[in-house]
């Protein structure tokens, strides 16, 4: 009777916790070794199990409970394991894009901050070898079209009088801007030299003499002309917006050949061109040839520069 007494069966547990048994005998004074299934793992308990009667000698025990394997597992399933290899792929590839655009856009950078210095370099060439001549005659007849210099003498007992050289009386339409010099003769009168030309214009103030150039700017489609007098690029790209209706960052490019115009020294080294004023999306081309007539627009712009009576 007591050969027929056994201990639990241990074969589906041990199927759970991935152990081994050396055999499936569960009768009295039987001994089972238990090893792992996988070789990274280690068991955690003991590795011999005898199945011993119990005390009424009616059942049986094991010595031991059954133990469990450890290892290096991460415990991620095949899925989990699937996603995070896909998503660190799709991670460097990624990374890749970019650095391969960072270059692109570097390389692109680079060359066309190389392709505008050979531009600018060969407009200030072209403006250094332009025939001294056509700079004469084109200086002088725009100087004749702004009108001649004009003496203002003010005092205090009589009003302002205008006297154009030669006797002539003075056309508020021939005259625009003008290069202010004030002499002070103590106690009468107060002397007045206005000499006008094209390209200049002088503020008078208690700290100085002013500059102001004039330049002529376009927009984008060459249709809207204004001229503006501006100390540098920075007042030329703010008073031009304002005249030309632009908003956002803007851009200042020769209109003949598209040179960026990036400093003063530049703008100063360009003055008497055309410039274009781009807006941030826009980028210059080459002005297209009018072929037909009634492509021209009756609305031509005039530009008058009026001078007020008192100065």
């Amino acid at each position: 009777m007591t050969d027929a007494i056994q201990c639990p069966d241990l074969s589906e547990e041990a199927a759970r916790r991935s152990v081994v048994l050396s055999t499936l005998n569960t009768t009295i004074t039987a001994v089972v070794n238990v090893t792992c299934s996988f070789p990274d793992h280690s068991l955690v308990g003991t590795n011999q199990l005898t199945c011993n009667a119990s005390g009424d000698q009616a059942s049986a025990l094991w010595s031991h409970p059954l133990p469990e394997c450890s290892g290096n597992d991460t415990g991620l399933s095949d899925r989990e394991a699937i996603i995070i290899g896909v998503s660190c792929g799709v991670v460097f590839i990624i990374l890749v894009i970019l650095i391969i655009v960072a270059l692109c856009y570097h390389r692109t950078k680079a060359y066309t901050r190389k392709k505008r210095n050979e531009r600018l370099a060969a407009t200030l060439e072209r403006l250094s070898i332009r025939d001294p001549l056509d700079e004469l005659v084109r200086r002088e007849s725009r100087r004749s079209s702004f009108g001649n210099p004009v003496y203002t003498v003010t005092s205090a007992d009589e009003s302002d009088t205008d006297k154009r050289v030669g006797g002539e009386p003075r056309s508020g339409n021939q005259i625009s801007r003008q290069h202010l010099s004030t002499w002070h003769y103590p106690g009468t009168a107060k002397l007045s030299k206005l000499t006008y030309g094209p390209s200049h214009l002088a503020d008078n103030s208690r700290t100085g003499i002013k500059l102001l150039k004039l330049y002529k700017i376009w927009d984008y489609t060459r249709t809207r002309k204004q001229f503006v007098f501006a100390d540098g690029l920075e007042e030329l790209v703010q008073k031009g917006a304002e005249k030309l209706k632009l908003s956002g960052p803007i851009t200042v490019v020769l209109e003949e050949d598209g040179t960026e115009i990036d400093n003063d020294a530049v703008l100063r080294a360009c003055a008497g061109m055309v410039f274009l004023l781009l807006e941030q999306n826009q980028v210059w081309s080459k002005p297209e040839l009018v072929l037909s007539v009634h492509e021209y627009s009756n609305n031509v712009n005039h530009y008058r520069y009026d001078v007020d009576e008192k100065l």
